[in-house]
């Protein structure tokens, strides 16, 4: 069986809409999907469209060092060496863009404005059709504008006092993005199956398969005791065609899956890391 690295992109089955735009969602977490995870691979030459949703946290966590000092109010500066190690501010709002580390060929943008208030929810949105492949790390550019309540920090004088302008996050807002160079195609000509990938995977993974006429498949997901945890039914067209497969039911371990065609059966395995 041939090997074929896949993308996020939609290919024969699911069909995406190509564009910038994004919707906000109502999440709990700061981000979804979470920091410093892998966004779904995408492909050279493939169009590609997904979304990061995120919320205005109402609290930050900081150290002194992450305040620019020619931004520290002059009130505060003299006490800065009684300052904790770290302490928790208000945020005021946080501002986000512009994004960069994306590849060649791929845009973002940011719904729902860009700058939010604590607790407002927003996205970004990740589209177009990459040129170049390689490894690459996406940063959101995530900024804070913070106020700082000298009575809360100890400090021998009263009174808040706002930063003049938004400080970067002190914790990198970046995800990984994979964009593979080396693909190898499938055979057309039989039903044929790859693995999936990205592999190991959090939230979404691609199965990537052939069939030579336009059949009905089925896929089923088995966890490590034999219990099937996913089935549905697609139909492929003739030729290539991709199952966009989400994790958000599953927990973290191995499993097996296999795609039928009726007559003829293909196995392979996932990883899914929580």
């Amino acid at each position: 069986m041939k090997k074929f690295l896949l993308s996020a992109a939609a290919i024969g089955i699911m069909a995406i809409n190509v564009n910038a735009q994004c919707t906000p969602g109502n999440i709990q977490a700061d981000f979804q999907p979470l920091i410093a995870t892998s966004l779904p691979a995408a492909a050279v030459g493939q169009p590609y469209n997904t979304t990061i949703l995120f919320k205005a946290p109402s609290t930050l966590t900081i150290s002194a060092a992450d305040i620019p000092s020619n931004l520290l109010p002059a009130q505060i500066a003299p006490f800065i060496g009684l300052l904790p190690a770290s302490f928790t501010v208000g945020v005021d709002a946080m501002t986000v863009g512009p994004v960069t580390g994306l590849p060649s060929g791929l845009t973002a943008a940011v719904g729902g404005g860009t700058s939010f208030a604590a607790n407002e929810q927003g996205c970004v949105g990740i589209t177009g059709t990459a040129t170049t492949g390689g490894n690459y790390t996406v940063d959101l550019g995530v900024q804070y504008s913070i106020t700082l309540d000298a009575s809360a920090l100890g400090l021998p004088l009263g009174g808040s006092f706002p930063i003049p302008q938004p400080i970067p996050s002190p914790q990198a807002k970046t995800y990984n993005l994979s964009v593979p160079t080396s693909i190898e195609e499938l055979d057309a000509t039989k039903f044929d199956l790859t693995d999936n990938a990205p592999n190991p995977f959090s939230d979404k993974t691609n199965i990537l398969f052939s069939t030579p006429k336009q059949t009905n498949v089925e896929l089923t997901v088995f966890n490590m005791l034999g219990k099937v945890v996913f089935q549905n039914k697609y139909q492929a067209k003739q030729g290539k065609n991709n199952i966009e497969f989400s994790a958000d039911k599953l927990s973290g371990g191995l499993y097996i899956y296999s795609l039928s065609n009726g007559s003829e059966v293909r196995t392979g395995k996932m990883l899914v890391t929580k």
